[in-house]
């Protein structure tokens, strides 16, 4: 099977999204991880599954989505091509993309090129590269091999490098007890158990149940109002158009 097979999923997914290549892009761009590893480990069909991939994965899931659409919308020519080649990126950049402090450059290092298994290519002698790497990230001179999609649209050719998304750290919740308001003696009284030394008993399951439902309620919704319970999260773009260059 092809990576970018399109399977039922993949078809129902293009016709919700109304066969409109925008509302492609965007979902793939704003519903879909990035997770980094080098080459083609999911194809669409996995990817779609797992909300997540890298840019080869959702690359192929774009693609999918964008020939099952030119199948319905006469605006979508039906040459999608990936296209393979090497992109300059910032080393500011390139932590907001992973998600580490800028100032991690060691780690960054061994996590994105080296363990990764990211081609990379330097614009400096490789002697040179060794001892200067940390000066021509931030300048803006590491070049990483990646692929992207070329669709022709109404017309115009777009490049969509959807898998390119900045994040942002927020601070997230230190005292989950405390967030929801959890008290193991509360939790004891109001299911109506005995402890002993060694364990606890005649507690009401229904109660129990009950309480704890309490307190995730009370828990997602002081997360939905700071972030607080994610660690990371990804900006979204919505757009009435598709980016000049790169997403």
């Amino acid at each position: 099977m092809d990576a970018d097979y399109a399977t039922d999923e993949i078809k129902e997914l293009a016709r919700g999204l109304l066969y409109d290549p925008l509302r492609i892009y965007t979902f793939v761009r704003n519903q879909i991880t990035y997770e980094h590893y080098y080459g083609c480990k999911k194809g669409a069909a996995l990817t779609l599954l797992e909300k997540s991939g890298n840019d080869f994965d959702q690359c192929a899931l774009l693609v999918s989505l964008l020939r099952e659409a030119a199948l319905h919308n006469p605006g979508i020519l039906p040459a999608i091509t990936y296209q393979y080649g090497s992109v300059g990126i910032s080393g500011a950049d390139f932590h907001r993309w992973l998600g580490f402090p800028e100032t991690d450059m060691s780690f960054l290092r061994q996590y994105a090129i080296e363990s990764g298994g990211w081609p990379l290519v330097s614009e400096l002698p490789r002697a040179e590269a060794r001892t200067q790497r940390n000066t021509w990230m931030r300048q803006n001179r590491l070049k990483v091999a990646r692929v992207w999609v070329r669709a022709v649209i109404d017309g115009t050719p777009q490049l969509l490098d959807l898998s390119f998304k900045t994040s942002a750290w927020i601070g997230g919740i230190s005292d989950m007890p405390g967030a929801m308001g959890y008290s193991r003696a509360q939790l004891l009284g109001n299911a109506g158990g005995i402890e002993t030394a060694d364990f606890v008993q005649n507690m009401n399951a229904t109660a129990i149940g009950s309480y704890l439902h309490t307190k995730f309620l009370a828990l997602r919704e002081k997360a939905c109002l700071e972030n607080g319970i994610f660690a990371r999260l990804a900006r979204c773009k919505t757009s009435n158009s598709f980016p000049v260059r790169w997403a």
